[in-house]
């Protein structure tokens, strides 16, 4: 699949890995940086989503998503892990259970954007509810990237479990090198994150990316 993420707004928490070790599946492991593990709240606009070789796929000319991952290990290398991402459309929903068996759910979200200031509210819908936002000020953009935002933005896959059977599957990720800018939060509120909010206290690390071109392969057997 083809797609272009806009105005794309991260904030990372800290986390210990013990708390994240029962949420994982086996054959994926927790990644951490310098001990630490970490998870992220994302929110872009996500523009001409697209099966390679196809049309765009109806109604997803630009829509926004919402998403709560971590950072993981497996047989295929580094990679993502989503406990979910939220959009308001119920076709894109179907097609990335289906195919990717990534835990798409559908939402309210209502997203404003300026020149320094981006806000996210997200109400879930299904299959489940719950509720978050974030609103963060764009800063600079950051001439060299740490080792840290490479590990948090650079990520070259995914890793997911099918509902039924239980298996992994892992496809990989291609995109530009990420147009990183600072930010800094106005607002967070992390409940869209479900049991995991309660673990991601304190101040975030915020990035802030313009746009960046994605392309998704196939998925395989992990």
């Amino acid at each position: 699949m083809r797609q272009t993420w806009r105005d794309v707004s991260f904030a990372h928490w800290p986390v210990d890995p013990r708390l994240l070790r029962a949420t994982l599946p086996q054959g994926v492991e927790v990644d951490t940086f310098d001990g630490a593990a970490w998870v992220s709240l994302v929110g872009f606009e996500m523009c001409d989503l697209r099966l390679t070789g196809l049309p765009a796929v109806p109604t997803t000319a630009r829509f926004p998503e919402f998403n709560v991952r971590t950072y993981v290990t497996g047989r295929h290398g580094p990679g993502v892990w989503f406990y979910s991402l939220d959009i308001p459309n119920r076709l894109p929903t179907w097609v990335a259970r289906t195919v990717f068996a990534l835990p798409y759910c559908t939402a309210t979200i209502e997203s404003s954007h300026s020149r320094t200031l981006h806000s996210w509210s997200v109400r879930r819908r299904w299959p489940d509810q719950a509720s978050g936002s974030m609103t963060l000020r764009v800063g600079e953009a950051i001439a060299e990237p740490t080792d840290l935002d490479h590990f948090l933005t650079g990520r070259w896959r995914l890793y997911a479990r099918t509902p039924l059977a239980g298996r992994l599957l892992t496809a990989p990720v291609d995109h530009e090198r990420w147009p990183l800018h600072t930010a800094e939060a106005v607002e967070t509120d992390t409940g869209i994150a479900g049991t995991l909010a309660g673990v991601l206290d304190g101040p975030a690390l915020l990035h802030h990316a313009p746009s960046v071109k994605v392309r998704v392969g196939r998925p395989r057997w992990a």
